[in-house]
């Protein structure tokens, strides 16, 4: 299974990364220093490193891959012990490098999810006018459904996939919610 890639840049180097989302840790070894003492080959000997990819290949994880030419790749994990083989502090520079990467991932993904969210509203009329009431106007469904004139479980049958795709977020109490709204309708909300 191919990993998402995930730029990971250490001081001005940039860590290359290979199809299945490994890091070069050889672009490492230079964002360390480039010291002969740290190279990968060095930290590959030792018998903690050994134990660490026999533990990560028995989950199934392929954990270094070696290419001609191009590098020695790892899987985080790696990296991270790789890391700390040199030394403590940058260890913390790897961490607070991936750290990174994962926050910039995350803004990303919710500014598309939010773009989504604002071209579904957009796009449906019905949506677009409930948004709006619930939001601004923080309207009940009941007087949405007055003010459009429609069936309030229309309106209710908008809000809840509304909020499936979290376009309106679910108030936090829900359940005792829809159980008032069952009491007053006298049936299924």
């Amino acid at each position: 299974m191919k990993n998402e890639l995930t730029p990971l840049t250490i001081g001005d180097i940039l860590v290359r990364q290979d199809e299945e989302g490994r890091y070069c840790l050889n672009d490492l070894h230079k964002a360390a220093g480039g010291a002969a003492k740290h190279k990968p080959g060095n930290w590959l000997q030792t018998q903690q490193t050994k134990d660490l990819i026999a533990e990560m290949e028995k989950a199934g994880i392929p954990a270094i891959q070696s290419k001609q030419g191009l590098g020695t790749f790892a899987h985080m994990e790696m990296v991270y012990d790789y890391a700390m083989w040199i030394s403590a502090a940058f260890k913390v520079k790897v961490i607070r490098g991936y750290d990174a990467a994962m926050r910039q991932l995350i803004d990303q993904a919710n500014n598309q999810t939010e773009a989504l969210k604002q071209a579904a509203v957009a796009g449906n009329p019905v949506w677009k006018a409930i948004h709006r009431y619930k939001t601004v106007c923080r309207l009940t469904q009941r007087e949405i459904a007055k003010l459009m004139g429609l069936d309030p479980s229309t309106v209710r049958r908008h809000v809840r996939e509304m909020e499936r795709c979290g376009v309106l977020t679910p108030p936090a109490n829900l359940a005792a919610c829809r159980a008032l709204a069952v009491n007053l309708e006298g049936g299924a909300a």
